[in-house]
């Protein structure tokens, strides 16, 4: 993959980094001890019983919603260490490299598409 190409796709993750962020504090907390892990916030919508019923739903959307997020974030965030690294666009598994338009697709893409499709 040619440097302006390289460049273009860290510039690509580094933007989805700082949105999966942004949508993470909305929903959660930091945890300061722990760079990229968040606990979700707990809604407060009052004290009467059906606010108590909505934040508990509001909760167990925000715990998964939350879980996903960090999943990305990680995806995201390994993408550009590899980058930083000089090891981005090698399959994880065969060490072969993934083609350009994978990497154009799928940023992320840890697996060249040969052992993507054994998994």
């Amino acid at each position: 993959m040619d440097h302006a190409s390289l460049e273009a796709l860290k510039q690509r993750l580094e933007v989805e980094r700082n949105v999966l962020k942004d949508r993470l504090r909305e929903i959660g907390v930091e945890n300061p001890a722990v760079p990229g892990d968040f606990e979700p916030t707990i809604p407060n919508y009052g004290d009467e019983h059906d606010d108590s019923v909505n934040e508990s739903t509001d909760l167990d959307v925000n715990i998964a919603v939350v879980s996903e997020l960090e999943r990305r974030f990680k995806e995201v965030q390994a993408a550009l260490e590899k980058i930083e690294h000089g090891t981005y666009g090698a399959c994880a598994t065969c060490a072969t490299s993934i083609a350009a338009d994978r990497l154009q697709a799928v940023p992320t893409a840890a697996l060249c598409t040969v052992c993507a499709q054994k998994r």
